[in-house]
């Protein structure tokens, strides 16, 4: 089993928050700031694992700006660089973080009891485009393939993330996105999260599983940036992703949670 336990427990609530923070957005709001960078802080809500049934409430924050010359972008807990200067191709590294699963964040008692997981670190690359079609300059359509390595040891495993979105701007007030996306993951990584091992199916009261590689959700999102002037607006997010194969399959989702994960955002967008 690639689950361990480790320092979930001693990671301090500031570092899981700054964590948490970005939880709920995405990336289409990049499209918006163009020439400089943008700040959005609001609350939000996402599963309290994965598979999880119920959701928890939590702050947010997401933004966008060029370091050194190159656009760096932070998706949820992923970030991405940009180091190609071209007018629709991007590519350049990515990393990115998933939380850890242990009792002071899950309430459902039998995944309580599971082997814990620690924080996971994945590093790796991305590449994509970038492509304005629709009526106005804003009006974009984009996309991405992300690969990235956990280095951490927390899973030890391999995810791929494909991603595509339009952007439109419906009026000088009001802009648009849709998302599509995807996960694939390797045999490590559902082990660690979606297996249950006999000492786990012991202390829980789950049954045993076993977790192969394969795709574990597809996604939908919209998102909405409703400006008030040329600075201040009000930014939302309503995605939902569905669990498949395995990870659908798994007690911690079919037994005593769900395939259908939901996500709400809420915040303040400024931009500059």
């Amino acid at each position: 089993m690639a689950k361990r336990r480790g320092r979930a427990r001693r990671i301090s609530s500031s570092l899981l928050l700054i964590s948490i923070f970005t939880a709920c957005v995405g990336s289409g709001i990049a499209k918006e700031t163009q020439s400089g960078g943008f700040f959005v802080t609001g609350v939000a809500a996402l599963p309290e694992y994965e598979g999880a049934d119920d959701n928890r409430v939590v702050p947010f924050f997401v933004g966008r700006r060029s370091v050194f010359g190159f656009d760096t972008e932070l998706e949820g807990l992923r970030a991405r660089l940009d180091l190609l200067d071209h007018a629709i191709l991007k590519a350049g590294p990515a990393v990115g973080v998933t939380l850890p699963r242990n009792d002071s964040f899950v309430d459902e008692l039998s995944v309580q009891r599971l082997e814990e997981v620690d924080t996971a670190f994945e590093v790796g690359g991305f590449v994509g485009f970038e492509y304005p079609i629709g009526r106005t300059a804003e009006d974009a359509l984009s996309g991405h393939v992300a690969i990235r390595q956990d280095v951490l040891g927390a899973h030890d495993g391999l995810v791929i993330t494909p991603e595509l979105e339009y952007f439109f701007k419906v009026n000088r007030m009001l802009r648009f996105g849709l998302g599509l996306n995807a996960t694939w993951a390797n045999g490590d990584y559902h082990d660690t999260y979606f297996s249950i091992n006999a000492p786990d199916a012991l202390a829980s009261g789950l049954t045993e599983f076993q977790a192969e590689a394969g795709f574990k959700d597809v996604g939908v999102e919209v998102y909405n940036i409703l400006s008030f002037s040329e600075t201040w607006g009000v930014f939302s997010r309503v995605a939902y992703n569905r669990l498949l194969g395995d990870a659908a399959d798994s007690p911690v989702a079919a037994g005593v949670g769900s395939e259908d994960q939901l996500f709400y955002g809420l915040g303040v967008f400024y931009r500059w």
